[in-house]
């Protein structure tokens, strides 16, 4: 078994596509962030992956709609 765990905080932005009375709702704000990846490695032929992600914008700059967002992702090949 091999695995990385990792940390971090930046600045980001979210949102979603304009809506019809061209307004957008994008925030921006300190986005910290969270990585968890594993491996397996059975024998010479077998190998499994396993990540997950997750991203949070927090929405404390001030911008045209102030939310928050969360986002979560996993991958396992």
């Amino acid at each position: 078994m091999q695995g990385s765990a990792l940390l971090g905080v930046g600045f980001g932005a979210a949102g979603t596509i304009p809506r019809a009375d061209n307004l957008r709702d994008y925030h921006y704000g300190v986005t910290p962030q969270g990585l968890l990846a594993l491996r397996f490695i059975f024998g010479h032929r077998i190998m499994l992956d396993f990540t997950a992600r997750d991203y949070y914008v927090s929405g404390q700059a001030p911008t045209i709609a102030p939310d928050r967002s969360r986002f979560f992702a996993v991958t396992l090949a």
